[in-house]
Formats: C-alpha cells, structure tokens, sequence
C-alpha cells in the first residue's frame, strides 16, 4: 500500500468532522434565507466560523498528536509507516486550510447559490490542476498534497470572498 492513499483515510476521516459544520451551515443558512431574515444569516455565519476553525484545529492537533502511533498501529508494512510519517504534516495542516472551504458549502448550499458555487470550484479546480502540473513533477508526492493544500485553500479565499456580495444580493 502506497502511503498517499494510506494518508488520505487520515484527511478522509477528519473530513467527516469538518463536514458536521458544512451540515450545520447548510441548514441554519437555509432557514434564514427562507425567512429573509439577514441577523440569523450573519449569526449563521459567525457561529459556524467559530465552531468549524475549532473542530479544525481539534482534528489537526489530534492527527498531530496521535498520527504517529495511528500509522504504525495500522501501516501494513514499516516501509509504508516511515513514507506516511513524512507526509503526515499535510495531513495535519489540511483541516485548518480546508475548513472554510468547507463551511461554504453548507453555506452556499443552504442559500442555493448553486451556480456560483460551481463556478468558483471550477476556478478552484484550475489552480489545483496548474498548481499539480507544476509541483508534481518537481516534488513527486509532496507536490500532490501541496496541490491539494492550494485547492483547498482556493476554494476558502473564493467562497469566503463572494460571500459578502451573494449575501447583499440575497437580502436586499
């Protein structure tokens, strides 16, 4: 088993708790939207910011603390173990970057901003590929999760930065 896939059930599972708040933004934003009710949708906002940069910091320093021992635990080999090690800060580092990212999905999805939401994952997905093309061939697997970093953090700038004119839109 190589160590990227072994890597990305860490991301995957972090990701099922990053993804409660996407949940929880999804809902509350759709209620205030529903309710053309722009305080719940601020309120909505905030509170799933706070709450999700806290979880992401609560996933990553568990995977900081216990991803070690996790990998040896469960590496089929040591060979992979040692490769998953140096990998792991990606890992770590990920749920921080991508949790925005993540929140605005619920958000967007909540306010049924469906198409703008696609355009920008498309833009996204540019900058990851580019960024892929680049840093792959140059930096193999580090490239790949460095890639990765840049997707999701593209995304958080680019959901994040719309936000403010979509709201405006939405509660005039």
């Amino acid at each position: 088993m190589p160590p990227t896939p072994f890597c990305c059930v860490f991301y995957f599972f972090g990701v099922a708790f990053l993804d409660g708040v996407a949940t929880a933004a999804e809902q509350l934003a759709g209620r205030a939207v529903g309710a053309r009710y722009r305080p719940a949708f601020d309120r909505t906002i905030k509170l799933t910011t706070f709450w999700g940069l806290i979880f992401a910091a609560l996933v990553s320093l568990a995977f900081l603390a216990a991803g070690d021992w996790v990998i040896a635990l469960t590496a089929p080999s040591d060979a992979v173990a040692r490769l998953a090690d140096t990998y792991l800060i990606y890992v770590v580092v990920l749920p921080v970057v991508g949790i925005i990212a993540f929140q605005m999905d619920g958000v967007y999805i909540g306010s049924t901003w469906s198409r703008q939401m696609r355009n920008l994952m498309v833009a996204s997905l540019i900058i990851y590929f580019a960024a892929w093309a680049v840093l792959q061939p140059l930096y193999g697997n580090d490239g790949l999760w460095i890639s990765l970093l840049l997707f999701q953090g593209a995304r958080s700038i680019a959901f994040r930065f719309m936000l403010p004119k979509l709201a405006a839109a939405t509660f005039r």
